[in-house]
């Protein structure tokens, strides 16, 4: 049986807050309507001009989060990438004869893309 968070104590509810729907009187702002409005907010790499001291709470120890893991469709999406700007693959964009798969090896410390090349190999004349 399962029993809900609220029942077994683990959250609890303070407060209500109600929201007011906005009307909307017009369309959206397009992207350069957006930027052209609110240009000094999009100025810079992000950093905040001159120095700005944040107030940690005393007897606050540092805390030291663990790297996040990136999902293996990420990481393959980002290396295709990378190989495509170092022109090792190339982005096909039209039909063509031949097809392979992409296969991810795992090694200890990354995964390797390598092509399913068994097709093919097994057409090749042997010298």
């Amino acid at each position: 049986m399962i029993i809900p968070c609220y029942m077994q104590k683990l959250i609890k509810h303070l407060i209500d807050i109600k929201a007011d729907i906005l009307k909307i009187s017009s369309l959206p702002l397009k992207d350069d309507a957006i930027l052209k409005k609110y240009k000094e907010v999009f100025e810079g790499t992000g950093c905040i001009k001159g120095d700005y001291h944040l107030g940690i709470k005393p007897n606050v120890q540092p805390i030291k989060q663990a790297p996040r893991r990136i999902p293996i469709s990420l990481k393959l999406e980002l290396k295709l990438d990378e190989l495509c700007k170092n022109k090792i693959i190339a982005k096909i964009t039209r039909p063509t004869d031949w097809i392979n798969n992409l296969v991810l090896v795992q090694t200890p410390n990354k995964f390797r893309i390598c092509l399913d090349q068994q097709n093919l190999n097994s057409t090749l004349k042997k010298a």
